[in-house]
């Protein structure tokens, strides 16, 4: 990895998670530890060499760690250390900056569900939801199975299904469920949904994400 020989605080942490991809890395860990292959299936497109690089690299910097899990998984996972956890926020205020770039839809890029699991919460960050907690809303987003827990102070997400009902089923597209989660005109009617549909509504209409998304 090249560093930028610059004595300054953001070229240091860019001499770190700066390069293609060790940031969507992050990315990936933040939802669950992951093996080797779960990661090339959440970044599509790298390489498998480089995808070894980068976990390297990051290691090296304590980004992440290997460990080895019990049975029955019985393999190395990568996960986060609390330094790169850290990056949470960080990759946090990079969706929002990129929303505006959404509101298209995919064109042709590719589409993993699980990714709602990180946006969704990003999207309600700061809203008062003390009015609709607690509710849960079931979401498949391209076949993936999601959780969202609506709290009064935010959104907590997790991959898989509620363990017990959910109050509300969302399930289409991605780009479908995020329109619908956030009140996008038409978006509902691109998307199935089952259960208290007005619950739905009023979470939408307290979304704080920037309007391109949602227009």
């Amino acid at each position: 990895m090249r560093s930028y020989g610059q004595y300054c605080a953001a070229a240091r942490a860019l001499d770190v998670v700066g390069d293609r991809w060790s940031l969507l890395i992050v990315r990936e860990l933040l939802l669950r530890d992951c093996r080797f292959a779960d990661l090339r299936t959440g970044l599509p497109g790298i390489a498998t060499n480089l995808l070894t690089d980068r976990l390297r690299a990051l290691e090296g910097a304590g980004v992440l760690e290997r460990h080895a899990a019990p049975p029955p998984v019985a393999t190395v996972l990568y996960r986060l250390t609390d330094r790169g956890r850290a990056l949470e926020g960080v990759l946090a205020e990079l969706a929002l900056w990129g929303v505006a770039d959404m509101a298209r839809g995919a064109e042709g890029d590719v589409v993993c569900g699980h990714w709602v699991a990180l946006a969704a919460p990003v999207m309600f960050r700061g809203a008062d939801l003390a009015a609709l907690a607690p509710l849960t809303v079931a979401l498949d987003a391209e076949g993936t199975a999601i959780t969202l827990t609506v709290e009064p102070d935010g959104i907590r997400a997790a991959l898989g299904a509620p363990e017990g009902p959910a109050d509300v089923h969302l399930a289409g597209t991605m780009h479908a469920v995020m329109g619908t989660l956030l009140g996008a005109p038409g978006a509902e009617g691109l998307a199935q949904v089952d259960g208290d549909r007005e619950a739905l509504r009023r979470l939408a209409a307290r979304s704080t994400a920037p309007l391109g998304l949602r227009g």
